[in-house]
């Protein structure tokens, strides 16, 4: 066990802490544009990704007293469930503000700590938190009075003890943790980049109609030769398989519209049957899942597993496995949301799409050859995000099991 040179409360550790504001939607005549950090986006903007980060209007008072810097750490202080209580953390690496193009602040639901370097590595602080959460030590902190579950932040920053190796014990801890963190980080950029692969290979062959061999091909009644105007109810179907959770093995992987990212066909976590209790459809690997509430937030996967999905997923399935690369890159494509996104119905709060209206959706189909050129080149690419996706989890696994062994010093750093 390695010796522990000092013990302060967190609140001791803070030159700093403030609640985050939510801001207005419309400008006002003191205000300014910030991005506003929820809970929700906290997984995201971990590995430095700001794009889903709503950009709302702050007066311009609270924005000089609230603006986010880097190395701060934010925590959720509102809103967790059973399965996600409150506690929840995010530490703002420099690249973040590298990125943005406007000022940065936290929801309402969080506050950011701001941690004094010369008395502790912030990061380190960030890890050790990290550690109380994941070990469960943070939700004796969480009140549920009402609908919406709060973390009794005031009480947990004046009764946390928070063990202070020396710094450059701290910095080495960081070091190994952060190791996984940028892994992770450099393969969801290379998730990125596939994804991109198969969208601009399908506006070539598609949309520019500059597939292999195009030069020699004539254009009858407005597009080439040899291919068919269809619908997309021609390549796919929508499959309305119902399934409880408890008639699943208890690990069968479920997917709710919250482990769906925006813009990408990346499914990157899941949750578990057994965290579930009413009914849900069954999807196979390699069905596409198509978030149905408020269509607009572009959420469009393939599934790398098979599992259980809420009922306000589409679950999309090719008619047969050479149609796969065509549907995915058709129903991810942002022409194909927008036309769901202005042809859905209005539900009691929000829109939902609609699969009658989505079949109808025309497609052109390229002759067998082109046809299983393109789906081998899509499939090999979803071939290698799968890859990545389940090697971020490994690697996350690893990093997750080390947290606790380093935190308590039963590993040598």
């Amino acid at each position: 066990m390695r010796q522990i040179s000092n013990f302060l409360l967190l609140k001791d550790l803070l030159v700093l802490t403030k609640d985050g504001e939510w801001g207005k939607s419309e400008p006002t005549s003191d205000s300014i544009e910030m991005y506003i950090i929820r809970g929700t986006d906290f997984a995201a903007v971990r590995y430095g990704n700001l794009s889903n980060v709503p950009i709302r209007y702050i007066s311009e008072k609270i924005a000089e007293r609230k603006s986010l810097q880097p190395n701060d750490i934010l925590i959720e202080t509102a809103g967790g469930t059973k399965e996600q209580p409150t506690g929840r953390t995010v530490f703002l690496k420099p690249r973040i503000f590298e990125k943005a193009s406007l000022p940065i602040t936290c929801a309402s639901f969080s506050r950011f700590l701001r941690v004094n370097p010369q008395l502790a590595v912030p990061e380190y602080i960030y890890w050790y938190l990290q550690f109380l959460y994941q070990t469960g030590k943070m939700e004796q902190h969480q009140i549920q009075h009402t609908g919406v579950a709060r973390f009794q932040y005031t009480r947990f920053a004046q009764s946390v003890n928070i063990p202070l190796p020396s710094h450059s014990t701290q910095q080495r801890i960081v070091d190994i943790l952060s190791t996984y963190d940028n892994l992770i980080d450099n393969n969801n950029r290379r998730i990125a980049l596939l994804e991109e692969s198969i969208h601009q290979l399908y506006k070539e062959w598609f949309v520019r109609s500059r597939f292999p061999g195009y030069e020699s091909v004539k254009v009858v009644d407005g597009i080439p030769e040899g291919w068919n105007r269809k619908r997309l109810k021609d390549i796919a179907l929508s499959i309305r398989q119902s399934i409880h959770p408890s008639n699943t093995e208890p690990n069968t992987p479920y997917v709710g519209l919250e482990h769906i990212p925006r813009q990408s066909m990346a499914l990157t976590s899941w949750g578990y049957s057994h965290e579930v209790d009413s009914n849900k459809f069954v999807f196979t690997k390699g069905d596409i899942l198509f978030g149905k509430i408020r269509p607009y937030f572009h959420k469009v996967v393939f599934a790398p597993v098979n599992g259980i999905c809420s009922s306000d997923a589409i679950v999309i399935r090719p008619i047969n496995q050479d149609l796969f690369g065509l549907t995915l890159s058709l129903v991810s494509s942002v022409a194909f949301v927008d036309y769901t996104s202005k042809t859905s119905k209005e539900g009691s709060k929000m829109p939902r799409a609609n699969w009658d209206v989505m079949e109808q959706y025309p497609i052109l189909i390229p002759n067998p050859k082109l046809l299983q050129e393109f789906n081998n080149l899509v499939s090999l690419v979803t071939y290698q995000i799968t890859s990545l996706i389940f090697t971020n989890q490994r690697l996350r696994q690893a990093r997750d099991l080390l947290l606790p062994r380093l935190m308590n010093g039963s590993i040598a750093v």
